[in-house]
């Protein structure tokens, strides 16, 4: 009824507005102010908060759908872009130049100011027809550099060691902590990661600004350029400050062009509400590490591995029971974003997934990242999407415990243990696994990476010996599994979505649907999850607990590889 009724007000809203909408005079350019930090999608916005928060931040499906919508309105000459110091990261280079070059091709002007370009700014600004540098601004260095830090000797100085477990070499999630170096095969692997994503962003550069990626490479390699040498090098069109920039916008118009932010615009194209109960596809989310229980989301963003975003196998598996019964919803589309966590959470994902496949089509559609567990979670998908950037596979185990008995001994703290049970105390800190303890553990890990490759090798119609050649904790691009045959397809979210209601013949403009979050997690098939009630005090404090319990937790992880950013591109 409530749905009814605000249908009803919005509809109205809309119908007094269209005369002003309509005499409303559409920009000539429409500025769009690029920031490092974009997310890939909206966040959610559940029960009141939709009606009454503020406005979002400019994610990169907003940014693809606002500029699809503005190439559509002939007095739109183009967009003058904005781009900001800071760090991009690869998938977000990608996309964020995608969206330009779409727009660029339906015959508009893309425009690009910068005071200053690394590799990925430079990957987006090649979107422009015309990419201009501010005087005084620098282009480099150009290329991929990372300092990886290795903590091993001195943990074992301090008296702590980690004491690993791992399916494969390449499993390498907590090698920082116990070596002093890369091993052999993580510097193999961390070889090809940096050749795919350096390939596929020299290959979008070349191809937006009209050279041979050869010419990219003589760039890169120069290292740090002047402005006056970027535009000798024609690395850049014009060299001019932001006003003088968007004075040349009117150059050979009769009046200098209408400029409006693209927050601004939202009016003109605001299409009429949409009816409540009209059939769509919905969008599941896989975002942050997985684990056993509920989902939750940190009070504010936390860069460490588990005490950031975590997504609950007991939420999804809530959701994906709602989403088999809801009418309305025709296709499934699983957005995942996610380095992996609990091996047994990944397998409870992917079997509720599986359930929900059987009744809806169900697209995975990959962020920056969907290794391991989120590799796991992605096998129930009828078809599965990934940038070309895009860090998955991974297919492993891993599994380790803090030994802190040289520390406690440093500090003269005498442990003293009581048990009943030969392998009560395997999990133990005061001591490192026993050749027993460890036989077991392996034995116990080879089944789960077993159920892991047979699942992968049911999924991608290969036998699990293939499986296993990719797998051992090999991490891959998204080009690269798609060269393997792990990952069906190159794309983003938006081609994920057109794929899902292309499958349920729905309209090109059937809505979005979101499930609804639960604080009952437990429901039978076929139930229906309630809306949660609104974050509280208690809620971020078990949020903590959780996490905390999780890191400590010594159980098999489809875990990846420390997951990073390259800086100084």
């Amino acid at each position: 009824m409530f749905a009814w009724l605000y249908f009803l007000i919005r509809l109205l809203i809309w119908v007094i507005l269209w005369p002003l909408r309509a005499l409303r005079k559409a920009p000539g350019y429409v500025v769009v102010d690029l920031k490092p930090g974009m997310p890939l999608l909206d966040p959610v916005r559940r029960g009141w908060r939709r009606y009454v928060s503020g406005p979002r931040k400019l994610s990169m499906w907003r940014l693809n759908d606002r500029l699809s919508r503005l190439s559509r309105r002939s007095e739109v000459r183009g967009v003058l872009v904005l781009l900001r110091p800071g760090d991009f990261g690869a998938v977000q280079a990608e996309s964020i130049h995608s969206a330009l070059a779409a727009f660029q091709q339906t015959g508009r002007e893309v425009v690009v100011w910068t005071k200053g370009l690394d590799l990925r700014r430079l990957a987006i600004a090649s979107a422009a027809t015309r990419l201009v540098l501010a005087p005084g601004g620098s282009v480099g260095p150009l290329g991929m550099h990372r300092d990886m830090l290795y903590f091993g000797e001195a943990l074992t100085g301090l008296g702590i060691e980690l004491d690993v477990v791992q399916s494969g070499p390449h499993k390498s999630a907590y090698e920082p902590l116990t070596a002093s170096a890369p091993s052999a095969e993580v510097s193999e692997m961390l070889g090809w990661l940096f050749d795919g994503i350096f390939g596929a962003t020299c290959t979008l550069i070349a191809k937006g600004r009209g050279v041979n990626e050869a010419t990219v490479h003589e760039w890169v390699d120069e290292g740090l350029m002047t402005d006056e040498r970027a535009l000798e090098r024609g690395v850049v069109d014009a060299l001019a400050g932001e006003a003088e920039t968007i004075h040349a916008l009117s150059e050979g118009a009769k009046r200098p062009p209408r400029l409006t932010p693209l927050d601004r615009v939202e009016g003109l194209f605001t299409p009429p509400p949409q009816r409540p109960g009209r059939p769509g596809v919905a969008v599941l989310r896989v975002e942050g590490a997985i684990v056993d229980g509920v989902s939750r989301r940190p009070p504010v963003g936390l860069p460490v591995r588990g005490l950031a975003q975590r997504c609950g196998d007991l939420t999804l598996i809530a959701q994906c029971r709602q989403l088999a019964k809801a009418k309305r919803v025709k296709a499934v589309v699983l957005f995942i974003d996610s380095p992996g966590g609990s091996a047994s959470a990944s397998e409870a994902m992917a079997e509720a997934l599986g359930e929900l496949a059987a009744n809806k089509p169900l697209i995975a559609v990959m962020g920056s990242t969907a290794a391991s567990g989120g590799y796991y979670v992605a096998t129930a998908a009828r078809k599965v999407v990934a940038s070309q950037t895009t860090l998955t596979g991974s297919i492993g185990v891993i599994m380790a415990k803090v030994v802190n008995a040289g520390l406690l001994a440093r500090l003269n703290v005498n442990s003293h243990a009581v048990a009943r049970g030969e392998q009560a105390g395997m999990f133990t800190s005061s001591q490192p696994f026993s050749d027993a303890e460890r036989a077991l553990l392996t034995a116990h890990m080879e089944r789960t990476y077993s159920v892991f490759v047979d699942r992968v090798a049911a999924a991608r119609a290969m036998t699990p010996e293939v499986v296993d050649g990719f797998g051992r904790g090999r991490v891959w691009t998204g080009a690269q599994a798609v060269d393997r045959g792990l990952v069906d397809a190159i794309g983003g979210f938006a081609e994920a979505v057109d794929m899902a209601r292309a499958l349920t013949s729905l309209p090109s403009d059937a809505p979005l649907l979101e499930p609804s979050g639960s604080r009952d997690t437990w429901r039978p098939p076929g139930a229906h999850p309630d809306a949660p009630g609104p974050s509280s005090f208690g809620a971020a404090m078990q949020w903590l607990s959780d996490g905390a319990g999780w890191v400590s937790s010594p159980k098999p992880l489809a875990l990846s590889q420390v997951i990073w950013r390259p800086r100084g591109e």
